[in-house]
């Protein structure tokens, strides 16, 4: 069975393909067979987004997926390293079976309480019913300044919940990237890669440390 990393949201718009993408492209980077799955059938954004990758030229990943379900993706995905998870942006029983296969969730949110609250709740309803809450990770996606994200990480700690300390701040340079078919990692600006390597990086070794063994 391969690594599982989840990309979930309460809300659409927070970064949780933008999350995927990366990671995805980051772990093709270094040698892992790697299957990013859409489970939005109905956006499919990720889909779409590696269309514009292949024909821009962009370097492809073993493959891009629609699946109608947790569980057909897992099904399929027997024969990767690494599945990379872009689930719906809503929470449902799709996401709770997903919670119990996945090694880790990950939910992107911004500052704004708007966002910060339904995330939350979502995390909540997840460990009350059985999931660790090691598994249930926070980062904080498309922030202003330090304030912000100070006061972010505080509200999160608060809940008992893990969280990220890099940060992906709202830059106009990731979204051209993305726009182009290509990650976080790949923008044309060395000091915006720099950090989105440093926040994957970290992301990964959360699940290293986890599990205690290579991924």
């Amino acid at each position: 069975m391969p690594y599982i990393l989840a990309c979930v949201s309460q809300k659409g718009g927070v970064g949780k393909s933008t999350v995927a993408r990366g990671a995805a492209v980051a772990l093709t980077r270094q040698g892992y067979k790697v299957r990013l799955a859409d489970l939005d059938t109905a956006q499919g954004t990720s889909v779409d987004w590696y269309r514009r990758r292949l024909n821009n030229g962009g370097d492809p990943l073993e493959s891009v997926e629609y699946y109608r379900t947790a569980k057909e993706a897992l099904e399929k995905s027997r024969d990767v390293d690494v599945l990379v998870v872009d689930a719906q942006g809503r929470s449902s029983e799709s996401t709770l079976a997903l919670a119990h296969a996945a090694h880790v969730l990950i939910q992107p949110a911004t500052g704004s309480l708007d966002d910060l609250d339904p995330a939350i709740r979502l995390y909540t309803e997840l460990r009350n019913r059985q999931i660790q809450s090691s598994k249930l990770l926070f980062a904080l996606l498309k922030t202003h300044n330090e304030n912000e994200e100070a006061a972010a990480w505080d509200y999160i700690g608060q809940t008992g919940f893990p969280c990220l300390k890099n940060t992906l701040r709202s830059r106009v340079g990731y979204k051209n990237a993305q726009n182009a078919g290509l990650s976080i990692v790949e923008t044309f600006y060395p000091a915006l890669n720099e950090q989105a390597d440093a926040f994957l990086d970290e992301l990964f070794l959360y699940i290293k440390k986890l599990y205690i063994k290579d991924m």
